[in-house]
């Protein structure tokens, strides 16, 4: 690995915290930061900064997603069957965000970048015979 590389890295401010501890069920991506912008400091030209490359305690959210199905089978004659089923996929619609601006240098620094995975649901009839 070369010493200098094309990603410029800035410098930690001490006594800052990286994160903001905003929570998934408490963050509102239009205006909230999971990042704290005043933690980092532009180094300067041609200078390294002090920060990691990566941070092992800095996470994105989990990942909450409740799946079911219900399923009705009803005979109606001997040979005649029919069979109702109905999935739900994220049922309590729970939103699974998006990676964060990590770029230091964007005014976007630190904000979550899209919410996707909207409930889904499937409704199924099969006739039988």
């Amino acid at each position: 690995m070369p010493i200098y590389n094309r990603v410029q890295r800035p410098n930690l401010v001490s006594g800052r915290s990286i994160t903001t501890g905003i929570g998934n069920a408490s963050l509102r991506p239009d205006t909230d930061r999971v990042l704290t912008p005043a933690a980092f400091s532009d180094p300067g030209a041609y200078a390294f900064g002090s920060a990691a490359p990566y941070y092992q305690d800095v996470r994105n959210f989990p990942v909450f997603s409740e799946d079911f199905s219900v399923v009705k089978s009803t005979r109606i004659t001997e040979k005649l069957h029919t069979e109702f089923n109905a999935q739900f996929i994220n049922a309590f619609n729970r939103h699974r965000f998006g990676e964060v601006d990590s770029n230091w240098r964007n005014a976007s620094f630190g904000t979550v970048r899209s919410a996707s995975f909207p409930r889904f649901i499937q409704l199924g009839l099969r006739l039988r015979f």
